[in-house]
C-alpha cells in the first residue's frame, strides 16, 4: 500500500470513529445524560443509545433521498454498463474491472465521487451486501461538515446482532463494522490489482 492509500485508510477510520463519537454524544443528549455520572450508565443504557443512534441512521431524509436517487439512476447505468448487473456475489468481481476501467487513481476516485457512474455503484454494491448478508442501509442525519466519511452512506448488519460483535479493545459498545462502498473502490487502487481480484466479495464477510 503506497502513502496516499494508507493517509486514505487512516483518514476513514479516524473519520468513522469520530462520527460515532458525534453520535454518541447528540444521542446521549437526548436520552438526558447530560448531568448522569458514569456509574448511573448501566448496560440497558448503552443499549438504548446504539439503537436510538441506529435508528435515526436508518430512518433519515438524507439516506431517503439518496437511496432513492441511486435506485431511479440504476436502469439507465445498467444499460450503459452492458446490463446483467444481477446484485449477485459474482458481480462484484465485473464491479472491480468497471472501477479499474474508469477511475485510476485514489486522487481520481474522489474527484469523480459524485457523479452517477460512481453513485451508482456504490449503491449496488451495498445492495450486495444487503441481499446476500442481511445487512441495511445507514447514514449520519446530521454529518460533521469537517469529516466527509461522516456523510457517505453505509451498510452495516441489524441491531438485533449488535452483541454478536465485540470490540476487542473494549472501547466501542457499537462494535458492528461498517461497510462503505467507496471504501472497496480504494483497495482495488494498489499497484498490483491482481493482488486484491475478489476484494469486493471478499468485503462481504469482513
Amino acid at each position: 500500500m503506497n502513502r496516499l492509500q494508507a493517509f486514505a485508510s487512516l483518514s476513514l477510520s479516524l473519520s468513522l470513529s469520530l462520527s460515532l463519537s458525534l453520535s454518541l454524544s447528540r444521542a446521549r443528549r437526548w436520552v438526558g445524560w447530560g448531568g448522569v455520572s458514569d456509574e448511573s450508565r448501566d448496560h440497558e443504557d448503552e443499549y438504548a443509545v446504539a439503537e436510538r443512534i441506529d435508528r435515526a441512521h436508518a430512518d433519515n431524509a438524507r439516506l431517503a433521498a439518496w437511496l432513492a436517487e441511486q435506485h431511479g439512476r440504476f436502469d439507465a447505468w445498467n444499460t450503459r454498463h452492458g446490463g446483467g448487473w444481477d446484485f449477485s456475489e459474482r458481480s462484484l468481481d465485473r464491479m472491480e474491472a468497471l472501477i479499474r476501467e474508469h477511475v485510476t487513481s485514489v486522487d481520481d476516485l474522489f474527484t469523480h465521487e459524485r457523479t452517477p457512474m460512481i453513485q451508482v455503484a456504490c449503491w449496488y454494491v451495498g445492495e450486495v451486501h444487503n441481499r446476500t448478508r442481511g445487512t441495511q442501509w445507514r447514514t449520519d442525519p446530521d454529518p460533521a461538515a469537517s469529516h466527509p466519511w461522516s456523510a457517505r452512506p453505509y451498510v452495516i448488519v441489524p441491531i438485533a446482532r449488535l452483541h454478536a460483535f465485540k470490540d476487542p479493545e473494549g472501547i466501542d459498545y457499537d462494535a458492528r463494522p461498517r461497510h462503505h462502498p467507496l471504501s472497496g473502490f480504494l483497495a482495488l487502487l494498489r499497484d498490483e490489482p491482481a493482488a486484491v481480484q475478489g476484494a469486493l466479495r471478499s468485503a462481504l464477510d469482513d
